[in-house]
């Protein structure tokens, strides 16, 4: 049977956290702000925001490739989170090198483990569709996860012959991160309006250390906003 990008995320996430070891808070989107953003959830450590969107496939070609689909739209609006803030916000898709229940049994559901990262920030700012047979773009590209080399590295390709991208492996990011991390609090305060500022009402005496990029507090929602203390 087909692994879902859901199983993926909820294992990856919890699993992360545990590579991390911190007790991290992680924020998920509605289908509709995910239509929109193009992520399925992101966690912020000190100045860091880290942004994921999941793919799954059961797919692998001829030349043991696995193939996941990414729609244009989702690839350019992830591209455009990063903007001109690439050094405090990374954005990646998870690609598992696994695709059904047989390999998730294998791999002992070790997910986090079994995926790479595709930093989204290597993909080119002005990246166009592909192109169909007829001259017409399509809606979507092919990311071609490719096996390791002799060296042991592993590569994605995007369209075949567009884009060759050095994956990184879910511990190097996790390692490259451990020891920047602390434990954050969250408060709830039905109060905000969505927007995060020195004048926001809290619950809590604590200083606030830590905001999101003013884009992002949508997410969130208007009415209830997550402030972390």
């Amino acid at each position: 049977m087909r692994i879902s990008e859901k199983t993926i995320e909820i294992n990856f996430c919890s699993q992360f956290s545990a590579l991390i070891k911190n007790d991290t808070i992680w924020f998920g989107l509605t289908q509709q702000q995910e239509a929109k953003l193009g992520f399925d959830t992101c966690i912020r450590l000190e100045k860091s925001l880290y942004i994921f969107q999941f793919k799954a496939s059961n797919i692998v070609d001829g030349k043991g490739c696995r193939k996941f689909t990414a729609p244009h739209e989702q690839m350019i609006n992830l591209r455009n989170l990063i903007g001109k803030h690439s050094l405090i916000r990374r954005v990646f898709y998870v690609l598992p090198n696994f695709g059904n229940t047989d390999t998730f049994n294998s791999i002992g559901g070790r997910v986090a483990a079994n995926s790479l990262l595709l930093d989204v920030e290597n993909i080119p700012i002005d990246f166009a569709p592909a192109i169909k047979a007829n001259g017409n773009p399509k809606s979507s590209h092919t990311i071609f996860l490719h096996p390791a080399d002799a060296s042991g590295s592993r590569i994605a390709v995007i369209d075949s012959e567009k884009p060759e991208i050095t994956l990184e492996t879910t511990e190097s990011l996790a390692r490259s991160i451990s020891d920047k991390s602390t434990p954050a609090k969250i408060i709830l305060d039905p109060r905000f309006d969505g927007r995060l500022n020195d004048d926001a009402p809290t619950q809590s005496k604590e200083k606030a250390i830590v905001s999101y990029p003013n884009e992002l507090p949508l997410f969130l929602g208007r009415k209830t906003m997550a402030l972390i203390v």
